[in-house]
């Protein structure tokens, strides 16, 4: 929760993923409305491994509602919550 009261969702993804695709942010449709209802925002970040540790890449904080979802669909039982996995590169 931000100083002001506002929640936020902290998301990261690798930059790119070891097989060279794109990394991804997964985005669970429960709490994602809660946020939205709350008026809450979303922080990305995307990173690269480097040594033992990461490196940040890219950040950027929007508000739940500007979330670019195109269509939620089933996330196999987990949270049991439908889900989106976003691309790194639609977010950043």
């Amino acid at each position: 929760m931000g100083r002001d009261g506002t929640p936020w969702e902290i998301k990261a993804a690798m930059i790119e993923r070891a097989d060279g695709a794109p990394g991804r942010f997964r985005v669970f449709e429960e709490y994602h409305d809660r946020l939205e209802r709350e008026g809450g925002r979303y922080g990305f970040l995307a990173y690269k491994p480097r040594g033992r540790g990461i490196t940040v890449v890219k950040s950027r904080a929007i508000p739940a509602g500007q979330l670019p979802v195109v269509e939620w669909y089933g996330a196999g039982g987990h949270r049991d919550s439908r889900q989106v996995k976003l691309a790194v590169g639609d977010v950043l």
